[in-house]
């Protein structure tokens, strides 16, 4: 899935002010998105259950990449990470 490049640094944006330490089920790295099981305020023990990476400036300049979703299979499954994706890029309601 490539998105406009605002479009993918709002995706990060949000997912800092959702981030697992607030209270949130993501973590937002350079390039990998950690979707976790629950966050560490209700949560004592939460665990990452799957993600994505994303290519940034990729294919062009003023563009990103989702280039690869990650699940454990045991925790996850696809069709909630690229719930996710739609609710990090604003297609879902939190």
């Amino acid at each position: 899935m490539t998105l406009p490049m605002s479009s993918a640094q709002a995706m990060w944006e949000r997912a800092r002010r959702w981030g697992v330490d607030a209270g949130g089920r993501f973590e937002a790295q350079d390039d990998l998105m950690l979707l976790w099981s629950g966050s560490f305020v209700p949560c004592a023990s939460p665990r990452p259950i799957g993600g994505f990476t994303i290519r940034w400036r990729w294919p062009t300049h003023d563009s990103a990449t989702i280039d690869r979703l990650q699940w454990h299979p045991s925790y996850s499954t696809p069709d909630e990470i690229r719930q996710a994706v739609d609710v990090l890029a604003g297609l879902i309601r939190r």
